[in-house]
């Protein structure tokens, strides 16, 4: 949509003259999911587009390849956190590692722990590993384009999708995007 003060406004229809929805083939749905992580934009979204169009196949497909991130071990991060701050640098290095694979699912609590970091040290490695799980990287955009692909398929298959994928470790890249996903579909939905 474009309009200015000189101008009228201008809506463009991004599906005009698109293939009708088909039945894809296995290979049409590996080839979107391959496309959903790569670096090409347009095939990107020509493989959110065949997804959505397709939601009969797109959703279990999906739901097969992306579940709800799991919560983790509160108890196992929080001693993870506190290594950050031991003597040895051997255990501070080794707990960031673990921390690390954590990231997603216990972004919470490493951003709360930033926040109250015991020293300069702990602090900076908690900056490093949030930097480093925000990174776009081909696996993120990955699941964020996955999300996509199903809140444009907007059928309730979807929305249950959505709702599973919101039910994962708060905070976590895909129970955030899939909750506002479905939050956005619960609004353009009619009421009944």
């Amino acid at each position: 949509m474009a309009a200015s003060a000189d101008a009228p406004v201008y809506v463009w229809d991004t599906w005009a003259g698109l293939p009708p929805p088909r039945k894809l083939t296995g290979a049409d749905l590996q080839r979107a999911w391959s496309d959903l992580a790569g670096d090409d934009a347009k095939a990107a979204f020509a493989g959110i587009r065949r997804l959505s169009t397709a939601p009969d196949q797109a959703v279990p497909f999906l739901r097969e390849r992306l579940q709800p991130v799991p919560a983790p071990d509160a108890v196992h991060v929080r001693r993870l956190l506190a290594d950050l701050d031991n003597a040895q640098f051997a255990v501070r290095q080794k707990a960031t590692t673990e921390l690390d694979k954590f990231a997603d699912a216990a972004g919470a609590l490493l951003e709360e722990a930033k926040a109250k970091a015991g020293s300069e040290e702990s602090r900076q490695r908690l900056d490093k590993i949030l930097t480093r799980r925000d990174a776009l990287t081909s696996e993120s955009l990955r699941l964020l384009r996955a999300v996509e692909a199903v809140e444009w398929a907007a059928c309730p298959e979807a929305m249950h999708l959505l709702e599973d994928w919101a039910k994962g470790a708060a905070g976590a890249r895909l129970t955030r995007e899939a909750a506002l996903a479905r939050d956005r579909l619960s609004k353009a939905a009619p009421s009944r």
